[in-house]
């Protein structure tokens, strides 16, 4: 059985009930998703608001595309403004609470306004909040620690500079630039920590989620070569 041509051009709906009807071969279907595009047009959907208080919501199983949940939330809010037709009522005859709306889309699902504008937020939230909050130097500047060395106590102990000095000046035009910079730290390259600068009150932010007391230790040297560059801006 061809799955890719029996389901080509279909979408993530249908797709997923001929599955559950043909009920093919794991390895049929696993060959068949491992290549399964979901294309990013969407046709648009025929969409109903109505009221309906009584409607319990439950899990969302289809995530409608962007386009199809920007529509239905325009729909609703030029419905409530009176510029379309008006929502039908509930059966007592009441318009009731605006959070009792609940929109129908054609093959896709019912979703309350509370669902629709939780996937608002889903949009390439991630790339949106980088873009705003983060600055991506062009060798994702990170500050890459080696394994520590135990120093015999016969001889003094060799104090290094842990930050290269081209990451100290990229940290210092980050400053300059945005209040915030997130340093990225990387401890022998099995685990991250953190520290976020705040370029406005010249503070500084160690994280680190395991708490380890040597990865801490670590951070707080950074910290104490980060405050003197700060002084310095």
């Amino acid at each position: 059985m061809k799955l890719h041509g029996l389901l080509r051009e279909r979408n993530v709906c249908e797709v997923v009930a001929s599955l559950k009807e043909i009920q093919p071969g794991l390895r049929e279907v696993g060959s068949f998703l491992a290549t399964f595009q979901v294309l990013g047009i969407a046709v648009g959907k025929p969409l109903l608001w109505a009221m309906s208080p009584s409607y319990v919501p439950d899990n969302v199983r289809y995530r409608p595309p962007e386009p199809t949940v920007d529509r239905a939330l325009e729909q609703l809010r030029e419905t409530l403004c009176g510029e379309q037709a008006e929502i039908q009522i509930d059966s007592d005859g009441e318009s009731g609470d605006s959070d009792n709306y609940v929109v129908a889309i054609e093959t896709i699902g019912t979703y309350t306004i509370d669902q629709l504008d939780a996937m608002t937020w889903l949009w390439n939230f991630a790339g949106h909040v980088s873009s705003r909050c983060c600055v991506r130097y062009k060798n994702n500047t990170t500050v890459i620690t080696s394994q520590l060395k135990k120093q015999s106590r016969k001889k003094p102990v060799n104090v290094e500079a842990i930050l290269p000095e081209k990451i100290r000046l990229e940290v210092c035009e980050g400053i300059a630039v945005w209040q915030f910079v997130l340093l990225p730290v990387n401890f022998d390259g099995v685990h991250w920590g953190c520290l976020m600068i705040d370029g406005t009150s010249k503070t500084m932010m160690l994280y680190d989620s395991m708490y380890i007391t040597k990865n801490v230790k670590r951070l707080k040297a950074i910290t104490t070569e980060m405050e003197s560059v700060l002084l310095e801006t």
